[in-house]
């Protein structure tokens, strides 16, 4: 079914039509945009109620001539053929075959054929019938004959595809949330003892209390103790689990002062220097003239 129809003024803009009320008018339209391509309608009803609409409204325009009803829940537009063309390789056929043979065209518009009234007539009561047998034993049946859109496997893909996205996702668990309780100076004091970082608990909560108990980013503290290891960081603390080696203070040492002293023979040196000494002073230079050893 194509997205786009047509109206052709010698059907709108004739007296017959304009005299109708508006909400049969518009409810035309509706119709209009909704039938196949051979200007068949296989919901009615659903339309009627989706324009808000009422169903007299249906009853004007068929007593008016402008569509003509093959069956309760089945119609066809009148003028269709009047109001669009359609090329032949973009034309998709109706799957009324049936009742589009019950049909004359007649200048572009429909007509319906004498014995077909008939036929109407009788398939109508069989239907009516059927309902009616239905709604006593409470078992739903659906009616093939006005079955517009067939289910195949594309169409049951699609449906339980589009099913699926419209439920809404699960919510997240939501995290619960830790209220900062702030620690007393003896609680930070027995904290740090335990590690043996030399922090005072009544220094560290005189400067966070002073601070509103803020970090210096500006966010609330969360998580005193993690501070306090903060702390023994920015002081070059390294903590050891107790059993291993006594945990070291104070700055650690210099990467350049990491070489051995030399061991040196002083004795030796005091002859060396002694030796040279006295060579240096047997060395006699002569004006205008080079050294000796020249």
């Amino acid at each position: 079914m194509a997205n786009r129809r047509m109206f052709s003024l010698d059907v709108v803009d004739t007296d017959l039509f304009l005299e109708m009320p508006i909400s049969s008018q518009a409810l035309y339209f509706h119709l209009g945009m909704r039938a196949d391509d051979d200007g068949f309608v296989a919901s009615p009803n659903k339309i009627i109620k989706l324009a808000n609409c009422a169903k007299d409204d249906m009853n004007v325009l068929i007593s008016r001539g402008f569509v003509i009803q093959m069956g309760e829940r089945l119609i066809v537009i009148r003028h269709w053929k009047q109001n669009n063309f359609l090329r032949s390789d973009r034309h998709k056929k109706t799957i009324y075959q049936t009742e589009l043979l019950m049909l004359t065209d007649n200048g572009g518009i429909y007509e319906l054929k004498a014995d077909s009234e008939q036929t109407l007539k009788a398939a109508d009561c069989v239907v009516t019938q059927m309902v009616d047998k239905t709604e006593a034993s409470g078992i739903p049946t659906v009616n093939q004959r006005y079955t517009q859109d067939s289910i195949g496997k594309d169409s049951l893909g699609k449906v339980s595809k589009d099913k699926d996205s419209t439920d809404p996702p699960p919510d997240p668990p939501k995290k619960k949330r830790t209220v900062f309780i702030p620690p007393t100076p003896e609680e930070v004091e027995a904290y740090c003892k335990e590690r043996g970082n030399g922090i005072s608990g009544e220094a560290f909560c005189d400067y966070y209390e002073a601070r509103g108990w803020i970090l210096k980013g500006g966010e609330k503290m969360k998580d005193w103790r993690a501070t306090v290891r903060t702390w023994e960081r920015n002081r070059g603390f390294k903590y050891k689990k107790p059993g291993e080696t006594k945990p070291s203070q104070g700055k650690p040492k210099s990467k350049f002062n990491n070489c051995h002293q030399r061991k040196y023979d002083y004795a030796e040196l005091e002859k060396n220097y002694t030796l040279v000494n006295k060579r240096a002073s047997e060395i006699v230079f002569h004006p205008g003239a080079g050294s000796e050893f020249e």
